[in-house]
C-alpha cells in the first residue's frame, strides 16, 4: 500500500489517500483483511501526527499495527455475522444475465452487507482481482 498526501485545495489541510497494489487471482477475505489493517494503522498515525507529532513519534509504530489488528478484528467479526438478504445469495447460483437482473431489483444492502456479500463470494471460491488504469479525458490540455 502506498500513502499519499495531498495540500487541499484551500491549503489548509492535507488529504491522505491510500493505493492499494494490484492484485490477481487471490483470496479476497486475506487480502481485504491485510490492506483494512494497512489502512486502519495508517490513518491511526495520520491522525496523532496532525494533532500531536513530537509525541506520535516516540509510539513504536508495532503499536498502531497491533491496534489496528484488533479493530479489524471486532469489525470482521460484525461483518462475518451480518445476514444477508437471500436474492444475493442467490445470484451464486444463477446462470443468466437475466435472473440476475429479476434477483437484484428492489434490493439494496447497508455496508456491512456489502462485505459480507464479498466475503461471502471468497467462502464460494470466488477470487479478488485489483488493477489501476488511468484514462484521462480527451480534451484535458485544451
Amino acid at each position: 500500500m502506498i500513502v499519499v498526501h495531498t495540500i487541499n485545495d484551500e491549503g489548509t489541510g492535507i488529504i491522505v489517500a491510500f493505493n492499494h497494489k494490484e492484485v490477481e487471482y487471490v483470496d479476497a477475505i486475506k487480502h481485504i483483511s491485510e490492506s483494512r489493517i494497512e489502512v486502519i494503522a495508517a490513518m491511526r498515525y495520520e491522525l496523532c501526527m496532525a494533532n500531536n507529532p513530537d509525541f506520535t513519534k516516540t509510539i513504536l509504530s508495532h503499536y498502531f499495527l497491533e491496534q489496528a489488528k484488533k479493530d479489524w478484528k471486532r469489525q470482521f467479526k460484525e461483518i462475518r455475522a451480518t445476514k444477508i438478504p437471500e436474492n444475493f445469495i442467490a445470484l451464486f447460483g444463477s446462470s443468466t444475465k437475466a435472473e440476475q437482473e429479476k434477483l437484484l431489483r428492489d434490493q439494496c444492502l447497508n455496508h456491512n452487507q456489502f462485505w459480507e456479500l464479498f466475503f461471502a463470494s471468497s467462502d464460494c471460491g470466488y477470487t479478488f482481482s485489483n488493477y489501476k488504469a488511468e484514462k484521462l479525458p480527451e480534451n484535458i490540455n485544451k
